[in-house]
């Protein structure tokens, strides 16, 4: 998980690079290939068809090109999907891997964005993100960032699926920013 967190750090050259370093890494760990798929592309590739838009949620199929697993990312447009394929099939740590970095990319890819724009505001905190079966995600974040501190993903994960519908519950108050154009008297 500590790799995986490190990799979804988004930085100064956005959330996009982010995603990518993170399916690179993934792709390595699990012995396959890993990508972002948007939902037009998605919609020409039979095997992401089987993932209900709008839902986390995930699909399994087995064919020529091996075993590809299909996770959906977030609950609104653009949707996309997580396309994992490696040549055997994908269960125990690494289906476990693969449902903790589907939840990371779709915070990363939806929120990403947005703590780009609040830079050089600092935040104190993004408090939690939240599913129905617990707390997900824990983050701080640090001058409009993704911060290092992120907890356990708290997140069902099996063979007949992974489900984890998803809030984001900000904490904390914008901290002032430093002179910005402030007058005294």
């Amino acid at each position: 998980m500590t790799e995986l967190l490190r990799h979804a750090r988004v930085g100064p050259d956005g959330a996009e690079a982010a995603a990518r370093r993170t399916t690179i890494w993934l792709a390595r760990t699990l012995e396959g290939t890993a990508e972002v798929v948007r939902a037009g592309e998605a919609d020409r590739r039979p095997e992401v068809r089987a993932v209900v838009r709008g839902e986390l949620g995930s699909a399994v199929v087995s064919g020529p090109e091996g075993h590809t697993r299909v996770v959906a990312l977030g609950g609104e447009p653009p949707y996309r999907v997580l396309v994992i394929t490696r040549s055997c099939p994908l269960d125990g740590e690494d289906a476990a891997l693969a449902g903790h970095a589907a939840v990371l990319l779709d915070l990363v890819l939806r929120v990403g964005p947005v703590l780009q724009a609040l830079e050089p505001v600092a935040y104190e905190g993004l408090e939690s993100v939240e599913g129905e079966h617990g707390e997900v995600v824990q983050a701080d974040l640090v001058q409009g960032r993704l911060g290092d501190a992120f907890g356990a993903v708290d997140a069902e994960s099996s063979s007949s699926g992974f489900s984890v519908p998803m809030t984001i519950r900000a904490g904390g108050s914008p901290a002032r920013p430093a002179n910005r154009g402030e007058t005294s008297g």
